[in-house]
């Protein structure tokens, strides 16, 4: 009987990171999708650069939304709804883009991608965080979870690059709707753990005292900034990247989707070495790692554009 437990154990959990895997790399897919589809877009909806700076604001702003209420839902409601309903979110808010006409059209897209990145962006790192308890491993797990984040990250920009000639922008699109559609099922089908609130006995003004509390930690404060410009600086190069290649460098769009792959590649393996590294490192010495990579970011900085000089 034990051992039939602990069999039972495993796969269970080998099931939810396979749903917390498949869900980071829709996340990923998504934050990639603008900066891989924007100069394919402005061929067909007249973009300048004040309308995707609108685009980006529009979806970060719907992210930020789903990021202040989500920890509230996953403790009442589970883990297994924010991935399901995040998945759909994100294949809505691509057939919508595969068929935008209009800047409308495109702001509907983006706050569909926005809500359901958010979503499955805070979802899945809470299931994983949840299914493992040393704190090693845990950390380990999440880096490996960033790892499929980089996978999603990667695979649209080198698809367009690849198929940009042979198919339309749309067909891409669709085909990253389809799969979304299939990760929500997938999350439908896999039996989650219960609700917090249903273990425990938690009221909102707790859960909100927590909060408040771990705001005032001068350590939470610090890992906060960090992440935000890391984070920022992440989301603006990946996003700004293949519109500063075609428009002021001229470069054609199949060659600045490979080079935006490549970008996405980068982050990618360095998530796969910190992985690995972290087994080996202990608590104290991570962050001070982690810091020391943030002056890479700076160094991405654009070049002076031909246009401007």
């Amino acid at each position: 009987m034990v051992t039939h437990s602990s069999d039972s154990t495993t796969t269970s959990t080998a099931a939810l990171s396979g749903v917390a895997y498949a869900g980071m790399f829709l996340f990923g897919m998504v934050m990639a999708l603008l900066g891989a589809v924007l100069p394919v877009l402005s061929q067909h909806v007249s973009l300048g650069l004040a309308d995707v700076g609108t685009l980006f604001l529009v979806m970060n702003g719907a992210m930020l939304a789903t990021g202040l209420v989500l920890g509230l839902a996953i403790d009442r409601f589970g883990i297994k709804a924010p991935v399901t309903i995040g998945a759909g979110f994100v294949a809505c808010g691509l057939f919508v883009m595969s068929v935008a006409g209009s800047m409308r059209d495109l702001f509907l897209a983006v706050a569909l991608l926005g809500f359901g990145a958010g979503a499955l962006n805070g979802s899945t790192n809470t299931l994983v965080a949840d299914l493992h308890q040393d704190p090693r491993r845990k950390t380990a797990a999440l880096n490996a979870l960033g790892v499929f984040f980089g996978v999603g990250a990667l695979v649209l920009p080198f698809s367009l690059g690849a198929l940009i000639s042979d198919a339309r922008l749309g067909g891409v699109l669709l085909g990253a709707a389809t799969l979304s559609v299939a990760v929500g099922l997938i999350a439908v089908a896999v039996r989650f753990p219960p609700p917090k609130q249903a273990q425990q006995s938690r009221t909102t003004s707790g859960t909100i005292e927590s909060i408040q509390q771990l705001g005032r930690e001068p350590l939470i404060l610090a890992l906060a900034w960090l992440l935000f410009f890391q984070s920022g600086n992440e989301f603006v190069l990946g996003g700004y990247f293949t519109t500063f290649l075609t428009r002021d460098l001229a470069v054609r769009i199949d060659r600045a989707s490979y080079v935006l792959a490549m970008y996405w590649a980068a982050l990618m393996a360095a998530r796969v070495v910190l992985s690995r590294a972290t087994l080996h490192l202990s608590a104290s010495r991570a962050p001070p790692s982690a810091i020391a990579r943030a002056p890479s970011s700076a160094s991405c900085s654009p070049s002076p554009s031909p246009a401007a000089s």
